[in-house]
Parts: structure tokens; sequence; C-alpha cells
């Protein structure tokens, strides 16, 4: 995983060096943000920390070239704010294409959670070494069950999958809140081109998205 900093606070960069010690990747740092745009093509990013007080002119030009190569999925664009960063720019932003507005206190608060937390919902690095490398499905597709702990209904689409594992990204993020890592989930049903399939399932792994391993039937038996 790339991730590409722009700024001139070199707390910033220090931070980030902490992160991917922790979770892996490596770092590329500009402090001129028109170099980094001219590079882009070359870098590849999979994910750009821009710090917006550093450079307050720039980030909106540099999000719009970023948007006009990837989307939202395939290049993540995180800009750093200031607290008091005004309600008319969170809106551009967002309107921009840019994923998640974050502080650098909200950055470096509970062990990078809020960073790993959005890295982890958008992009599944392949150079990540603590389990298997999904693959991105070229349409996600629907899954659906509901909850064995509340019996709520969940919906969302699966995004990658890698032989009998799928990662689930739910419509609503809170809704897989109650579930736990061991979890078996019943009658989950997904549609997949344009057939509908019933099966079970089992969390082997949860964040804002849920890695599920499919069980068939026989081998169901041995873990109920």
């Amino acid at each position: 995983m790339k991730l590409l900093v722009v700024a001139e606070n070199e707390k910033i960069k220090e931070t980030l060096y902490g992160y991917t010690e922790v979770h892996g990747g490596s770092i590329i740092h500009y402090r001129h943000p028109l170099k980094c745009m001219d590079n882009y093509d070359e870098i590849e990013p999979d994910v750009i920390i821009f710090n917006a007080p550093d450079f307050p002119r720039h980030w909106k030009l540099a999000v719009q070239s970023l948007r006009e190569k990837w989307d939202r999925k395939r290049a993540l664009f995180l800009l750093i704010i200031e607290k008091d960063f005004p309600a008319e720019e969170a809106d551009k932003a967002a309107y921009l294409g840019i994923n998640a507005l974050l502080t650098a206190e909200e950055m470096e608060a509970g062990g990078f959670q809020r960073l790993a937390g959005l890295i982890s919902r958008y992009r599944i690095a392949p150079e990540r070494c603590d389990g298997p490398v999904f693959r991105r499905v070229s349409e996600p597709y629907p899954l659906m069950f509901m909850n064995p702990e509340n019996l709520q209904f969940i919906s969302g689409v699966v995004e990658r999958e890698l032989m009998n594992r799928v990662l689930f990204f739910p419509s609503e993020p809170a809704s897989i809140a109650p579930l736990e890592e061991g979890t078996l989930i019943r009658n989950c049903s997904w549609e997949k081109n344009g057939t509908l399939e019933t099966f079970d399932a089992l969390v082997k792994r949860k964040g804002e998205f849920l890695e599920l391993e499919i069980i068939l039937s026989k081998e169901l038996r041995g873990i109920a």
C-alpha cells in the first residue's frame, strides 16, 4: 500500500511512519502539491493524505486532479483539517470526492483506529501480510442476512472475494456492530449472475466490513 503524504508539517509524516510500522505500507512525502499532482500517474497512490492547513489553496485542485483519474474506491483522499474547518468547505470536500476529513488528533487517537478503519473500509492493500489477498470483483453483488443476535435485517454488497471467502460491506456500517468473530450466520443469500443462492457463513474478521467464510452444508455439521 502506498501512502502519499502532502504536508510541510513533519509531525504528520512521523505519525504516519508509526502507522505503517504497525499496518504495513510505504510512504511517499511531498512538500509541493503541484509536483505531487504531476506525479499521480507515476506513483499510483492507494491513499493520499493532504494537510489542508499547509496548503489551503491547493487541496481542491489536488482532489479534482485525482478524481479525473480514479474514483473514491480506487484511490482514497483523506484531508487533514483544523477543528474550526468551515461547514461550507466540508460540503465542497464531499462534493469533490474526498473520502473523509480528519484532524491530526484523530489520526493519532486510539492507535490510528480512525485512519485504519477508513483504509480498511475502502481498500484492502495487496501487500497485507496478515491474511489472504482478496481480489476486487468486477461488479459488486448484493448479500443479505438476518443478524442472529437481534434478528435485524442486514444488507450490503460483496466487493472482494477469494475462493470460499468474501468481504461484505454493509449498507449501514453500524448494523454489524453486534456481530463478533466466530459468529455463525445462517440462511445468507446473494444474487450472482442472475441466480439467487442461499448458504451459511462464518464471521472470520470484522472491521467496517465483514470477512465471511462460506460454509457448505457438510462442513456445517462439524462446527454447529
